[in-house]
């Protein structure tokens, strides 16, 4: 079985005991199956250590008129922060080799050998920047209108 390389051992003293966002360097189209990998941890084995995590990507839901005049859907991703995922934790030796050994994950954002945190302020930042769009006829539609798009949507034209 192939096992990563480990580049450099972090200094993990003096970090606090309390959790904080860290900045993870993804392989390329990583960004979603590293994030959900480490959600999938903080709801089982890690719950106590690994609270959430989030892509760098933004969700645009693209509703149109197809070929037969129905609304249908097209969801895609922008790469606002590409090869980025960030994760709230509290940074361990066990925390830092099982984020490094996640398939996708190239480092962590380190300073001198020693992770660095993201403040919250700046997390919330990013997030605003990363709410999901909704387009219709090149327009940035409101929410009224999405429902009222929804509606209108048929199930086989949902998720293409």
């Amino acid at each position: 079985m192939f096992k990563k390389n480990v580049l450099f051992n972090a200094n993990l003293d003096g970090l606090a005991d309390i959790p904080a966002w860290y900045t993870l360097v993804t392989s390329y189209n990583y960004e979603s199956q590293v994030a959900d990998k480490l959600n999938k941890m903080a709801s089982n084995d890690y719950k106590n250590v690994i609270f959430e995590a989030f892509p760098g990507t933004q969700l645009v839901n693209n509703y149109y008129k197809n070929k037969k005049g129905k609304i249908a859907i097209r969801k895609r991703y922008n790469k606002q922060y590409m090869n980025y995922t960030f994760c709230k934790c509290k940074m361990t030796p066990e925390i830092w080799n099982a984020i490094i050994g996640i398939t996708g994950v190239g480092s962590i954002m380190c300073v001198s050998g020693a992770p660095v945190s993201t403040p919250e302020k700046e997390i919330l930042k990013i997030r605003d920047s990363l709410k999901t769009i909704n387009i219709y006829e090149d327009e940035i539609i409101s929410d009224e209108k999405v429902k009222e798009l929804e509606e209108l949507l048929d199930d086989k034209y949902k998720n293409i």
